[in-house]
């Protein structure tokens, strides 16, 4: 749809550079994949253990809002029938208690509860970096704050990068993918969409994810 001041932004988060779709894909669908990097730093970031990246493949749909069409980006099922959906593998991730995530699979966090402040993830990356992504706590916008302290900074990669909601005063969605070195996070039923590189943690080194502010539920994926 034409609006007054200008297109709309399909993507906000600082990585998802020249997302590309395929046509005549199953059923339909269009599914889009970006690079997950940034020109603005994309020759500074380390290469060891590797260097460069795609972002999960996900689907965009068009949906009619009181605003007009506006595009949705939703991750493509197939991840979902990688997700280990047993009782035994979805933990409860509580507020202030910091949890390791496993070397061998991503996760599926999903946001349960909000409380007062900002709400959503903080995720340490060893002694690498230290990343808040979330919602601010007045509830207008989604965020990846990559500003936390770093091992080796790099220059315009420690940023902060906002998505403002389409619908403050509705309640908030968060489904966050995550692994040891980026994280995915589809706020508002894909109303919002965010990539973000992470920094990867040194040999040996843990990471973990922290709530803050809120209860989520995570589950491991991986392929089958």
């Amino acid at each position: 749809d034409h609006i007054a001041d200008g297109p709309l932004q399909a993507a906000w988060g600082p990585d998802d550079y020249a997302a590309i779709t395929w046509n005549d894909a199953p059923n339909g669908r269009s599914i889009a994949l970006g690079w997950m990097n940034n020109w603005l730093y994309a020759g500074r970031l380390p290469t060891s253990p590797w260097k460069g990246q795609m972002t999960l493949p996900r689907e965009q749909l068009l949906r009619q809002t009181e605003q007009g069409l506006r595009l949705i980006n939703k991750p493509v099922p197939e991840i979902d029938a990688m997700i280990l959906k047993t009782a035994a593998t979805t933990e409860m991730w509580l507020p202030e208690v910091p949890m390791p995530l496993r070397d061998d699979a991503g996760y599926e966090v999903r946001l349960l509860t909000v409380g007062l402040g900002d709400t959503g993830l903080r995720i340490k990356l060893g002694s690498s970096s230290e990343v808040f992504v979330g919602v601010s706590d007045d509830r207008t916008e989604f965020t990846i704050d990559r500003r936390g302290p770093h091992a080796d900074a790099i220059a315009r990669f420690d940023r902060i990068t906002t998505a403002s909601r389409r619908h403050p005063a509705a309640p908030v969605t968060m489904q966050i993918l995550i692994d040891r070195c980026s994280v995915e996070l589809f706020g508002d039923n894909g109303e919002t969409y965010m990539a973000a590189h992470l920094l990867p943690a040194g040999a040996g080194e843990k990471v973990t994810a922290t709530a803050l502010n809120g209860r989520f539920s995570a589950t491991p994926f991986m392929p089958k």
